[in-house]
């Protein structure tokens, strides 16, 4: 029941815009604000032109990451050496993630140069793509790469959307200005 039978379905994120309310109704897993529809939980977009309504289909919910496999987390929480990531999404081919699973990124991890704080390059909140460099105990993560990083954030300061200015993002509501360790290809999650 998507948009085009030939579409592959377009993954989304909670607080990711789905619809607009003067084309479909909000639907499971979304919900309307100021005439948009935002995604409520992670998933898949559904637009129902029979009931005129945009859902958002959860992932499934089977598999742990493997070494190498690129995934879509959200930050929970950021400490003085280690980010913890709650995992969302694993790319590619069909499997998706066990449920409530979290991942770790070492500062070591985060980008080539050193880095002096974790807090300078990762806020909670965050969506992040990043690769799974160790399967143990804890899914061990890492950033390094240009499209590895922070591909969706909001404001910290007012909850408004983030756009890239120069090289930190800025927020056009509050004209805030804050930094973080961005993915080349920021604002688009699903390449």
């Amino acid at each position: 029941m998507s948009d085009s039978e030939h579409d592959p379905p377009q993954l989304v994120l909670p607080g990711e815009q789905v619809a607009i309310s003067e084309e479909f109704l909000p639907g499971e897993n979304t919900y309307e604000q100021d005439g948009v529809i935002f995604a409520a939980a992670p998933g898949y977009i559904e637009l129902d032109s029979g009931e005129m309504a945009a859902h958002v289909r959860p992932a499934l919910r089977m598999a742990r990451p493997r070494i190498d496999d690129i995934v879509i987390g959200r930050v929970r929480d950021v400490r003085p050496a280690v980010v913890i990531f709650q995992l969302l999404h694993i790319r590619g081919d069909q499997r998706e993630l066990i449920d409530e699973l979290d991942g770790v990124l070492h500062i070591s991890e985060i980008e080539e140069d050193y880095v002096t704080s974790t807090r300078d390059k990762f806020r909670p909140g965050d969506f992040v793509r990043a690769r799974v460099i160790e399967d143990g105990v804890s899914i061990r993560l890492s950033t390094k790469g240009r499209r590895l990083g922070v591909v969706l954030s909001r404001c910290g300061r007012c909850g408004g959307g983030l756009v890239v200015h120069h090289d930190y993002l800025w927020c056009s509501e509050c004209e805030w200005k804050e930094f973080r360790k961005l993915a080349a290809d920021y604002d688009r999650i699903d390449d």
